[in-house]
This record gives C-alpha cells, sequence and structure tokens, in this order.
C-alpha cells in the first residue's frame, strides 16, 4: 500500500514508513477478493508497511488496526509468515531522502548531518549509512527465500504422504485385513 514516504517521494528501499489513508483503503478493497482464495501459505517482508498491509488483505486486521476484525485466524488456514528475505532492495544513502536525489548527493547530506567536515576516506568509513544492495544482493536474498520455500513444500508434502500412509495402515489393522 502507498506509504507516507511514497506521497512524500521519498526513497524507502528497506527503511519503513506508515500506510496513507489511501495505502489502508487499497489493501481493504483487495480484502473480499483475497479472502475468497485459499493459500498453502501467505508470505509478507517483515517491514511494517507491508506486514500490515497483507494483515488487512487477508482480513486479519481491519482498517483501524483492528487485530482478527472476522474471528480469522490461523487455524483457519491462514498462516501469515513474516520474512526480512522478502523486502525491498537496499537504496543505501539515499534511503529516507527525496527521490530527486542522486547517490552522491545523499551521501553528502548524510556527510553534512553526521557532522564530517573532512572528505578523506576514513572519515566516510565510520560514517554509518544504510546499506545498499545490488541487484545480484537481491536475487541471491531471494533465492535462498525460495529455497526455504521449496524446501518446506516438500517437507510439508512427504509429512501429509507419511501421516495418509499411517492412517491407512490403522484403517486396515482396524478393519482386521491384511495390509498387504
Amino acid at each position: 500500500g502507498e506509504t507516507h514516504a511514497n506521497v512524500q517521494n521519498i526513497v524507502l528501499g528497506q527503511g519503513d514508513s506508515p500506510l496513507t489513508d489511501a495505502g489502508v483503503a487499497v489493501a481493504c478493497s483487495a480484502t473480499a477478493y483475497m479472502t475468497r482464495l485459499h493459500f498453502w501459505r501467505t508470505y509478507c517482508s517483515d517491514l511494517y508497511r507491508a506486514h500490515r498491509t497483507a494483515r488487512i488483505v487477508l482480513g486479519l486486521e481491519d482498517a483501524d488496526g483492528n487485530v482478527d476484525p472476522g474471528g480469522k485466524t490461523a487455524s483457519d488456514g491462514i498462516d501469515l509468515i513474516v520474512d526480512s528475505h522478502l523486502r525491498e532492495l537496499a537504496k543505501g544513502a539515499r534511503e529516507g531522502y527525496l527521490k530527486k536525489l542522486s547517490y552522491e548527493e545523499a551521501v553528502a547530506l548524510r556527510r553534512n548531518e553526521a557532522g564530517y567536515t573532512s572528505n578523506s576516506n576514513a572519515a566516510m568509513m565510520t560514517m554509518e549509512t544504510p546499506k545498499l544492495e545490488s541487484i545480484d544482493d537481491a536475487w541471491n536474498r531471494v533465492k535462498h527465500w525460495i529455497d526455504c520455500i521449496v524446501e518446506d513444500a516438500s517437507d510439508d508434502y512427504y509429512s501429509t504422504i507419511e501421516l495418509k500412509d499411517e492412517q491407512d495402515n490403522e484403517d486396515t489393522r482396524d478393519s482386521g485385513s491384511d495390509p498387504k
């Protein structure tokens, strides 16, 4: 959903910003459709904006922030998994600044705000800057997440088969027939 930073043309990257009323309204409008669908699992980023959007869309929270407005819980088959691997691309020094600024301009602003007057590399290295992520870094992060989901799905599938086999064997024993 739309955030206050979006409206102000501020780069978020892996930073966070609350949803606007319009962002909440868009999420609410998706609720009626999405709650009719059935998912094995649902996933979202650990950033508040993504997590809140997902909770609203899944009907786990209403526009006013009331949790569980329709009595929906994980026991209803809604399994929302919050995962930092799903964060947006980290934009480094630009995070929190206007989109029109170049990376170099954002670094200069951070230096000035931190009180650095030296242009030396040593001063730059001690300045705290948000993480900057390359496309390859982001892809590796997402690939790791996909690998985890595939492993999780495989574990789920095989545990379901094992459970079914155990139930079939119990049913066969209960009926007195030979399991072969």
